[in-house]
């Protein structure tokens, strides 16, 4: 079964599920190690559209062409993600793939100011919903940088050693100074949104995403 929105669905369910499960209180939850931030960036087809005419002429091409049927697992340079993005809202499909140096630097240049970052990767995901769900959570990150403790509620607790005991911290007290941040771009779109150049028209088929 194909979610119109899956966002407003899953919420929906949380809500249920708080309510039917009330012992959740007393639970104690550890969660651990995969984590990242999220930078995220709500699409705008008008200026997908504007970036994508601007390209000279074969890499135009290209885009066209590895649009219609983009299997790459890597991106780069600046082509193959705007092959990628236009690939998955072609067709209204997730997408996960990894980015080169390069293409970040481009990135971090043209979209400079994302619509929000937030926590990614299984570990932070789980913990934070168990967390809002009033589950007694505590949290061990790999790489627990300054970037991911902003984001982590401050009722959460961090397993650590201190003069070889266990000890639990709040999140901004337990930041490793030399961590660094698993950042993925979320590129997301919807339903209805539209690409125009070279004298195509596309309609997104529905709402969905490219991570990066």
């Amino acid at each position: 079964m194909v979610l119109d929105n899956p966002k407003i669905e899953w919420n929906k369910r949380i809500v249920e599920v708080s309510k039917l499960v009330p012992k959740l209180s007393k639970l104690r939850v550890l969660s651990a190690f995969n984590s990242s931030v999220e930078r995220v960036k709500v699409i705008d087809g008008n200026e997908i559209s504007g970036i994508v005419s601007s390209l000279e002429r074969k890499d135009l091409d290209f885009v066209k062409e590895k649009s219609i049927a983009f299997d790459n697992k890597f991106a780069s340079n600046q082509r193959e993600f705007l092959a990628a993005l236009v690939h998955c809202m072609r067709i209204g499909k997730q997408s996960r793939i990894v980015g080169s140096n390069q293409l970040f630097s481009w990135l971090n240049g043209l979209f400079s100011k994302p619509e929000s970052k937030r926590l990614g990767g299984q570990a932070a995901l789980m913990i934070s919903q168990l967390s809002e769900l009033n589950a007694k959570s505590y949290v061990f990150l790999s790489a627990l940088s300054l970037d991911q403790a902003k984001l982590l509620d401050s009722s959460l607790l961090v397993p650590m050693a201190v003069k070889k005991k266990l000890a639990f911290k709040k999140p901004l007290s337990s930041v490793d100074s030399k961590a660094v941040t698993h950042v993925n771009w979320v590129f997301e779109f919807k339903k209805g949104d539209t690409l125009v150049f070279d004298g195509e028209t596309i309609v997104v088929p529905r709402d969905n995403r490219l991570i990066l």
